[in-house]
């Protein structure tokens, strides 16, 4: 599945608040699941697995610069 990339931003802070601090490309993962779960392909409560690879701090400065863009914040 392919996601924009207006949709990695928030998936970054979702993953982020969970605890995890992923590169861009792992959050595209979490940004499908969120589509997937939201148009009813994946259904609430059933088990699912997401593998997030690569650390965020191997692109932290990209990941400012896409959640700067999408005008979220660590406090938003």
């Amino acid at each position: 599945m392919a996601v924009g990339e207006g949709e990695i931003a928030p998936a970054l802070l979702a993953l982020g608040r969970l605890g995890l601090f992923v590169e861009p490309t792992a959050a595209t993962a979490g940004a499908a699941l969120t589509r997937l779960l939201g148009d009813g392909t994946i259904a609430r409560g059933e088990t699912t697995v997401a593998v997030l690879t690569g650390s965020g701090l191997k692109a932290a400065e990209r990941i400012g610069e896409l959640l700067a863009a999408a005008g979220t914040t660590s406090t938003n």
